[in-house]
């Protein structure tokens, strides 16, 4: 057994006791030890971790010193557990922590003081001080009052923000500043398009960013070629390409993300290639950095058959407004806030591709401005929400 092995091993025993696993509960589960630790040798550092007991603790764990072992000799004792260096610790750190960063802030090292320190923090989950995450381990502290953002009611309704969309959509949705638009289509569906259209149309009122992941330079140029020969709303690669900042990215997106009234962001496109469940975070982290301002636009793929996009039905979570794109087909699968008083929600249009580039609908959506409604009769029947 290594030291980094054994290092390894007494982290996810500590883990465990932490998120309330017995030292018999852990016995049973790993009797055939981990990876580099045979299974007497994982029971044995179970009993040192839970009881405090045997030899050296190597490196330089702990803040402080001692040249006393943990019931053995040459080991580093560390500090005694203080319910009071807790309490500041927990005045200190902001949002979410782990066991071991707690460890290495009090200085613990002796399994005696640790299990003092875990019983500590069980009570303060039992009390509503911390609460656990999803994460083994990790724990947040619950916000107070005082740190509540009271919302102001009384203030001008914002109406939103204008954004160009391909088959009149622009005119149909509320988008919000801080809004994310999901794009999610199947393959070769007019994904791409659909982007690029969002970029060029903007491009005269908004800071477009256009992050390509799928696209090499040439098959980019030949798309904007075909936007420059266009019979109508045609744009040169010179005025797409000095108005629309090009860049290529395949991940960390939201790193590229700046808040901002005026920033149009547009994604084409995020993909996971395994552990999908996490695109939902991934759009959510993209929400976050603009912080209320700007706006998104991200291609997601949609799987066939599917009514969301890879990441599943997570990712309709903080998109004000999310689209489908298949078979020639544009599906509102949901519209946060809509003007109007009919809601388009769950509505198809069918459009028509030209050249790989140019959206032609083929109907309209159903909006009704509101000095043209006219409320229903009791008893009619209302086909819309």
């Amino acid at each position: 057994m290594t030291e980094s092995d054994k290092t390894e091993a007494r982290r996810i025993i500590e883990t465990l006791l932490a998120t309330g696993w017995t030292k018999e509960r852990i016995s049973s589960r790993f009797r055939d030890g981990v990876d580099g630790v045979s299974g007497n040798e994982f029971m044995h550092l179970v009993a040192e971790v839970e009881g405090g007991i045997g030899g050296k603790i190597g490196g330089d764990r702990g803040n402080a010193g001692g040249n006393q072992g943990i019931g053995g000799k040459g080991g580093k004792r560390g500090n005694p557990f203080n319910p009071k260096d807790l309490d500041d610790f927990l005045d200190f750190f902001d949002g979410e922590f782990q066991l071991f960063q707690l460890y290495n802030e009090l200085g613990l090292v002796d399994g005696a003081e640790k299990r003092m320190a875990r019983d500590r923090l069980k009570y303060l989950v039992k009390t509503g001080v911390l609460e656990r995450t999803d994460k083994a381990g990790r724990f947040r502290k619950i916000g107070g009052i005082e740190e509540d953002e009271i919302m102001d009611l009384t203030g001008e309704i914002e109406e939103g923000v204008y954004i160009h969309l391909p088959c009149g959509l622009g005119d149909v949705a509320n988008i919000p500043q801080g809004g994310v638009i999901i794009v999610a289509g199947t393959r070769n569906a007019g994904k791409t398009a659909f982007l690029l259209n969002v970029a060029a149309d903007n491009r005269d009122d908004w800071n477009v960013t256009f992050m390509n992941s799928e696209s090499s330079e040439d098959q980019l140029k030949k798309r904007l070629r075909d936007f420059e020969e266009l019979e109508y709303d045609s744009v040169s690669r010179e005025e797409f390409t000095s108005k629309v900042k090009f860049i290529k990215r395949s991940s960390d997106f939201h790193d590229r993300v700046k808040s901002g009234e005026n920033n149009l962001y547009v994604i084409d496109y995020m993909q996971l290639y395994d552990e999908h469940y996490k695109m939902a975070g991934l759009i959510n982290k993209i929400y976050q950095k603009m912080d209320g301002k700007g706006v998104a636009v991200i291609g997601l793929q949609l799987p066939e058959n599917r009514d969301y996009a890879t990441g599943g039905e997570a990712t309709l979570d903080v998109a004000c407004l999310y689209l489908l794109i298949k078979n020639n087909e544009l599906t509102l699968r949901k519209i946060k806030d809509f003007k109007g008083h009919r809601s388009p929600q769950g509505l198809s249009m069918p459009f028509k591709l030209y050249r790989g580039v140019a959206f032609y609908p083929q109907g309209s959506w159903p909006v009704q401005e509101v000095d043209d409604f006219e409320p229903p009769e009791r008893g009619d029947d209302i086909p819309w929400k």
